[in-house]
């Protein structure tokens, strides 16, 4: 009784059927296609590639690169002298997990430290990839912090403008905190580094502001103020950093 014919496979060159397990055409001699990868698999390394390349490359832009995320044309400013800033719970966050990560690079079980390391690193860089939720904190928080030992709270300057963006929605922009540079005026087209606080993008928090306008070649100096920092990205490179501390301790048997 002959072959099912699913049991075989065709020779691209001469159409003779072959068994699976062939490695040359029994009519022509041919070599023949091997059995194709498990696409599962393929898939799975393909998304961790994805994962690890595009995943430090957002997060590196991020944090030393960032780009504007606003460009459009200031219909007001307005400016107060009496701004409250809070002190931000994520920045506990964060120095507890510099301090775990700290931790197990110096564990007494190298390996243990070491894969826990990696493994808080590939959360990290799945987390930039999404490229989603990742709250931001900003230094001067911490103004707020030390104020609280005081009687009054920290009190800072504020500029607030409103922004007509590309697609004709109003946004309003504000910058907190010690400024520097020129602030845009009325009619201007800008460029603005921030970070958006609602999902109908509409009210910005920002760090930098940049005239762009024709004609205006010579103001080069932005409105700027305190960076607001992304926190995934400043957990990810100490990690990363951790994680080859640990690997040399591994090998070097310390």
């Amino acid at each position: 009784m002959g072959e099912h014919i699913s049991d075989q496979k065709q020779c691209p060159k001469c159409g003779v059927q072959n068994k699976l397990s062939a490695k040359f055409c029994r009519g022509c001699g041919a070599p023949l296609a091997q059995k194709a990868p498990v696409a599962g698999r393929g898939t799975a390394i393909e998304t961790l590639k994805n994962v690890a390349t595009v995943g430090l490359r957002a997060a590196y832009r991020e944090l030393f690169d960032p780009q504007p995320q606003l460009a459009g044309t200031v219909s007001g400013v307005s400016v107060s002298e009496s701004a409250e800033v809070k002190f931000e719970p994520m920045w506990l966050v964060a120095i507890c997990a510099w301090l775990v990560g700290l931790s197990l690079a110096f564990a007494p079980r190298v390996l243990s430290g070491f894969l826990l390391l990696i493994t808080a690193c590939i959360i990290l860089l799945f987390l930039s990839w999404r490229s989603s939720g990742k709250p931001y904190i900003s230094l001067l928080s911490w103004l707020a912090l030390a104020s609280a030992f005081s009687k009054g709270g920290a009190k800072v300057t504020a500029v607030s403008m409103k922004v007509r963006d590309r697609s004709g929605q109003d946004v309003e922009v504000t910058f907190i905190g010690e400024l520097s540079g020129v602030a845009p005026s009325v009619g201007e087209q800008i460029q603005v580094w921030g970070v958006y606080e609602d999902g109908a993008r509409t009210r910005m928090r920002a760090w930098k502001a940049q005239v762009v306008s024709a004609g205006e070649s010579e103001r080069t100096e932005p409105l700027r103020t305190q960076r607001l920092l992304p926190l995934i990205p400043l957990l990810l490179f100490p990690y990363l950093g951790f994680a080859l501390l640990a690997l040399l301790r591994l090998l070097t048997g310390s």
